[in-house]
């Protein structure tokens, strides 16, 4: 499982990390935390799909400089047989990219379609023109499938954390959206998420990523 966020996902390639360094810290306490743990995944991330997915990255419509598109992913990772969904990506291409960043939003429920144009904003330039960024809406969110579940925006905002109001509220709400959605409520999870960013990786054609959240 993989708990908060890490610095890097993917197999190991020769890359200047030392001189990356400097420029990647600077852009991780813009955006939150980060972990030094890596992931490898070798071969097998590809096999346990059978094929890698391809993204047909068109303009987004309401972000100049930025492509978005959709990513196909198993619906299920351990049972591939019951279908996919398609999760909403959006990058910022650069002319001569040094590598991959990608944000996830968390939120939780954020989405890093909308979000990512204004984290692009606020990075360091040598960040912004050197770095392809990559944000996506999380399955279950934004326009990645979303889990349409939970209390009203009144109920919710009125529900105060650690409240009786907020245990009638949110009581209910898994049983709600496993009835709701079956089938991909129990697939929403941090392992999960994390097996789609390896998908992300892949479509994306690099052999490691750097993650920030």
């Amino acid at each position: 499982a993989m708990s908060g966020c890490t610095r890097s996902v993917g197999r190991r390639a020769p890359s200047k990390r030392r001189t990356n360094s400097a420029t990647m810290v600077a852009f991780g306490m813009l955006v939150g935390a980060v972990l030094a743990s890596s992931i490898a995944t070798g071969p097998s991330a590809s096999a346990s799909t059978g094929t890698t997915a391809h993204i047909a990255w068109t303009p987004c419509p309401q972000a100049a400089g930025y492509r978005c598109g959709e990513l196909p992913v198993p619906l299920d990772y351990g049972h591939q047989s019951r279908g996919s969904l398609r999760l909403a990506v959006i990058e910022h291409p650069v002319a001569h990219s040094r590598g991959v960043v990608i944000f996830n939003p968390g939120g939780p429920g954020e989405s890093g379609v909308l979000i990512l144009p204004i984290l692009a904003s606020l990075v360091p330039a040598a960040v912004r023109q050197d770095f392809t960024l990559v944000s996506f809406d999380e399955r279950g969110t934004g326009s990645s499938k979303p889990l349409l579940c939970g209390p009203s925006v009144a109920a919710a905002a009125s529900a105060v954390a650690g409240t009786e109001a907020a245990t009638r509220v949110f009581a209910p709400l898994e049983h709600s959206c496993r009835s709701t959605y079956p089938a991909l409520f129990p697939t929403v999870s941090t392992t999960t998420s994390a097996r789609d960013m390896d998908q992300l990786r892949m479509a994306l054609g690099a052999k490691r990523i750097d993650y920030y959240c």
